[in-house]
């Protein structure tokens, strides 16, 4: 999985879809209660390379 990761990381940029609430979910760890919204944008092939 972190194999895959990797992979998109390198080929998109990722930024925060505009508008989406981060709210936090309290437990022993936390996360957001309803995920991570994001929007991908290709890098380019220069940058994958």
């Amino acid at each position: 999985m972190k194999s895959v990761a990797s992979a998109v990381l390198l080929r998109y940029r990722l930024s925060p879809e505009p508008g989406h609430r981060v709210v936090q979910k309290m437990s022993l760890t936390l996360f957001m209660k309803h995920g991570l919204r994001v929007m991908l944008e290709p890098r380019g092939l220069a940058a994958a390379e």
